[in-house]
């Protein structure tokens, strides 16, 4: 089962450039895009994970046709999936509770897949 967090505020095929993915110090990501706003301006918008345990990044052709429906153009939550168990599993206790980690992902017209097992993120254009 998936909560959606968060969605793209423009169709996902209006990002002019592919999302770009960084891996920042501190155990922190970051996905960022550029679209088109309503004034003809090059905008950036950015989503930062942070507590990072593992993510990983997977092409449209080989994800789960379900899932992939449920976060395109979306920044989705999954509940208890074998992978977020995993990581709970073998946790090695930097938090309070593994119960804070989460599963996320989003997917963009043109791919991949991105998923995270982190403690939280944040938005910001």
């Amino acid at each position: 089962m998936s909560t959606e967090l968060w969605k793209v505020a423009v169709p996902a095929t209006s990002l002019l450039k592919r999302p770009i993915f960084l891996i920042l110090p501190k155990r922190e990501c970051e996905l960022y895009f550029h679209f088109e706003d309503g004034d003809g301006r090059w905008s950036r918008f950015s989503i930062q994970f942070s507590g990072v345990e593992a993510f990983k990044c997977t092409h449209l052709t080989s994800c789960d046709t379900q899932v992939l429906k449920a976060a395109y153009g979306k920044l989705i939550g999954l509940a208890d999936t074998p992978w977020l168990a995993e990581i709970r599993q073998t946790y090695n206790g930097r938090v309070t509770s593994v119960k804070e980690l989460q599963h996320l992902m989003i997917c963009f017209e043109t791919g991949p897949c991105y998923e995270f097992i982190c403690l939280d993120y944040a938005l910001s254009f």
